[in-house]
């Protein structure tokens, strides 16, 4: 081609003009190390950082899959396009394909899964993910004081530890009688001393401790589903709000999260159905009913401790 038809051709397909900053979507072209890797790009989200004179090489920032590392990796303006033209319903059945596409290629190279994998889990129950503490154990307790700060109850994680355990070393038993060390498998001094650490993690008995503490409601949602859901309360009180906590069982990585949903329990549901049906009877028969519901309500219901 001459120099004429150069210049036409740039004049009748123009580049794509875009500034430092620009989030894109680029066609990432994957390493061919063997035969096993497929020979196919994948699209990913990315940040321009630079350009070239001549606009056609953009310098992109972006996390290439199987890594939760950044790169920087100089592309041509072909593998690259505005992630602005990509909203709505186009953008969100790109996205659903892109997480699709790449669960499959995580399965087919033997990658493990990340973290949002398992974040995921509680987005599929109906839960949205508020708060992912740091994982170095103390992840129940910070949990906890995220949720507290919502209360207007301001305090440190590990003055949150401290008055947990000061509440356990005064109060051995609960409100039955029964002994808190029966449930935590070994000597009461030990498992207070053991608790005491820092980075030793929460169970089940330090947050009926918060409960009982702060007055508060405890909905523990576990990564096993709705059957393994746990409500725990004040046992002679009435809370004054309830907070919501997903955690990861033994083999999903022992680890507790803020989250937050719509939730229901078998008890609420029942009463429910109790007014209706209320409801529809006749005046004279609704008096009776009344007293048999206040009496159901006047019972107390035993929490029983259950380690994970």
């Amino acid at each position: 081609m001459n120099e004429r038809m150069v210049k036409r051709h740039a004049r009748l397909h123009k580049t794509p003009a875009y500034k430092c900053g620009d989030k894109v979507l680029v066609r990432y072209r994957l390493d061919r190390r063997g035969s096993i890797t497929p020979k196919r790009r994948i699209v990913l989200k990315g940040t321009i950082l630079k350009k070239s004179k001549t606009n056609s090489m953009f310098k992109v920032r972006m996390v290439p899959p199987g890594s939760n590392k950044e790169i920087e990796k100089w592309l041509s303006v072909k593998d690259i396009t505005n992630a602005g033209l990509f909203k709505g319903e186009k953008g969100k059945k790109m996205e659903q394909d892109r997480k699709r596409n790449l669960k499959q290629l995580r399965k087919k190279l033997y990658i493990p899964m990340t973290q949002d994998d398992h974040l995921d889990i509680f987005s599929s129950l109906g839960f949205q993910v508020l708060y992912n503490p740091n994982g170095d154990g103390n992840c129940q307790f910070e949990a906890l004081t995220f949720w507290l700060q919502t209360l207007s109850i301001y305090c440190l994680v590990e003055a949150l530890h401290k008055e947990i355990i000061q509440y356990l070393t005064e109060n051995p038993d609960n409100v039955d009688g029964i002994l808190l060390e029966n449930f935590a498998a070994m000597p009461w001094d030990r498992y207070l001393a053991s608790m005491a650490q820092n980075g030793e993690y929460g169970d089940q008995i330090t947050l009926q401790a918060a409960a009982e503490s702060f007055n508060i409601e405890i909905l523990v949602v576990s990564s096993l589903g709705p059957d393994s859901t746990a409500v725990i309360t004040p046992t002679s009180t009435i809370p004054m709000a309830q907070i919501q906590l997903g955690h990861f069982a033994e083999g999903d990585g022992e680890h507790y999260v803020c989250v937050q949903g719509d939730f229901q329990s078998d008890e609420q549901s029942i009463e429910d159905i109790d007014h209706q049906l209320l409801e529809n009877r006749p005046e004279e028969e609704q008096e009776p009913q009344k007293s048999q519901k206040s009496e159901n309500c006047s019972k107390t219901h035993e929490y029983k401790l259950q380690n994970y």
